[in-house]
Order: C-alpha cells, then sequence, then structure tokens
C-alpha cells in the first residue's frame, strides 16, 4: 500500500495515509470510521422515517468510491 507523507490528522493517531484518502487526512481505520458513522446516522434517519441529507447520501457514494479505489 503506498501511503503519503505524515501521520492521520486524529489526535494521538500516528498510522499512515494511505495515497486514497490523501484528501481527507484520515488513515484507514479512521476514515473507516467516520463511514460507520454517517452510515449509522442514514440508516436510523431511514429508520425514523425521518428524510436523510441528500448531501449526506452524495458523500457515502463518495465514501464507497474512495473505499473501492483503495482496494
Amino acid at each position: 500500500m503506498n501511503a503519503t507523507p505524515g501521520s492521520c490528522r486524529k489526535t494521538d493517531c500516528e498510522n499512515t495515509i494511505p495515497l486514497t484518502l490523501a484528501p481527507q487526512q484520515l488513515c484507514l481505520d479512521h476514515f473507516l470510521d467516520e463511514v460507520f458513522a454517517r452510515t449509522n446516522n442514514a440508516l436510523e434517519r431511514s429508520r425514523e422515517k425521518r428524510p436523510i441529507d441528500p448531501a449526506g447520501v452524495e458523500l457515502m457514494l463518495t465514501d464507497a468510491l474512495t473505499l473501492v479505489e483503495h482496494l
């Protein structure tokens, strides 16, 4: 896996940043944490029959594309 210089932007995290996550400045672990949190929020809103923010859906699609690129 190719990594960028520097480490994750999260406090006290010294993991390297994969090239595909360089724009987010996150290591894979923290990127996945954020992806799961956004997905969980959308699922909760859906279960409660509340609208899901269209921008949030677009961000989840971007997350999926980023993960595919990483793999």
